[in-house]
């Protein structure tokens, strides 16, 4: 009883309603279209991670070299203070001026002892400053002054001595990891490759749950579903089958037979009671036919698939029944395709036990069709129905 009460205390919490407020005013401004939410999941997660990356490894990695420049950078300002107090001959400076500049790439000038300037505003975003400030601190230990934003490639610094004042100029590439906007290109770049191979592939995907969805809208929901599709590349058909690639292993099985699996997917919510789902099989699914090779094996695959849809979504409470026609030899253009196609006319029309020609053998199958979408056909799912005059049956 007592959780209860707790669960129902923080149910009418300050924070649980304004949480509650802030989920209604999110569903209200997100995209309400399936295309569109589905480009989100995609690529929200996508620019939330390199958001992370470019926050925690970018400024890391700027701060780490940032710091071994200006390490350097101050290692050879603090060489330089070393060999001025050794040599106090003006020969000497000039040497010390010349190996500055030819070996540790450093324009330095030795002025008469004066007052630094007043430090310069500190800048929001202050890497440079604040590390070097570090370096010339722990290395040095002495008055000092830098600039780095007067002259946009160069930084100045000074550093005030016993008796005078050494002011140095470096580029700025020398004491800053200037090349980090590099990487940020590459990973922008990167992410708008993928967001664009994204949406190419999201709109290959949706475009049929759009269709679907397009067609419910205008025509509502529907009785009949007829499956005709098969594909195979002609090679894999003319070839021995022994020489079929797995490329057309897989757009063979994937066109012929997935593509009844996700018509099927889709179209359950919007079919009605009692419905009926068609599919168009042949006898080479079963036994071996000349020519027909891959499309053989996609077949028995469709054949398969028609058993195991049968069974589900006729415990589906809507109860669509799944069937499929193993029609005869018909002059079709997808039967042009395998070849041959008169010579397997006259072979059915000698061999079937009822009579098959080219004039009556699209006739029996349709009328098999509308048997299988017809409510005189509601016991019966899960069947590969021969439509061959009985030529499945001949074995001689």
């Amino acid at each position: 009883m007592a959780s209860l009460d707790f669960l129902i205390t923080v149910r009418n919490s300050g924070v649980a309603k304004t949480w509650r407020a802030f989920t209604r005013w999110l569903r209200h401004w997100l995209p309400t279209g399936l295309y569109t939410r589905s480009l989100l999941i995609i690529i929200l997660p996508m620019i939330l991670l390199q958001g992370v990356v470019a926050a925690v490894f970018m400024e890391r990695h700027w701060q780490l070299v940032t710091e071994r420049l200006s390490s350097a950078v101050t290692r050879d300002i603090a060489a330089i203070i070393e060999l001025l107090q050794t040599d106090e001959e003006e020969d000497d400076y000039q040497r010390v001026i010349r190996i500055a500049r030819e070996k540790l790439g450093l324009s330095i000038y030795i002025e008469p002892k004066a007052d630094l300037p007043a430090p310069r505003p500190e800048p929001l975003f202050s890497i440079l400053d604040t590390i070097l400030a570090n370096q010339l601190t722990q290395q040095i230990g002495r008055p000092f002054w830098i600039d780095t934003y007067g002259n946009g490639s160069l930084v100045e610094i000074r550093v005030q001595l016993e008796d005078k004042t050494l002011r140095v100029f470096t580029s700025r590439s020398a004491a800053y990891a200037s090349n980090t906007h590099i990487f940020l290109v590459w990973m922008v770049g990167a992410s708008l490759v993928l967001i664009a191979i994204s949406i190419l592939f999201l709109r290959g995907q949706i475009k049929p749950i759009e269709a679907l969805a397009k067609a419910a809208e205008n025509f509502g929901t529907f009785d009949i579903l007829v499956h005709s599709l098969a594909f195979a590349d002609a090679e894999a058909l003319h070839n021995p089958f022994l020489n079929t690639t797995r490329e057309q292993w897989r757009k063979a099985l994937d066109i012929s037979a997935y593509s009844l699996l996700a018509m099927a997917r889709l179209a359950q919510p919007l079919m009605n009671k009692d419905g009926s789902i068609i599919t168009m099989s042949y006898l080479g699914a079963e036994k071996f036919i000349p020519m027909y090779n891959i499309m053989a094996v996609a077949k028995a695959a469709l054949e398969c698939t028609v058993r195991y849809l049968a069974a589900e979504m006729g415990r589906h409470e809507k109860n669509i029944r799944v069937n499929a026609i193993s029609a005869g030899a018909v002059k079709t253009m997808a039967a042009r395709g395998i070849g041959d196609i008169d010579k397997m006319m006259d072979h059915y029309t000698f061999k079937s036990p009822l009579p098959w020609n080219a004039e009556d053998a699209a006739l029996h199958v349709g009328k098999t069709g509308l048997w299988l979408c017809s409510d005189l056909s509601t016991g019966v799912t899960g069947e590969t129905i021969y439509v061959d005059g009985g030529y499945n049956i001949v074995g001689w």
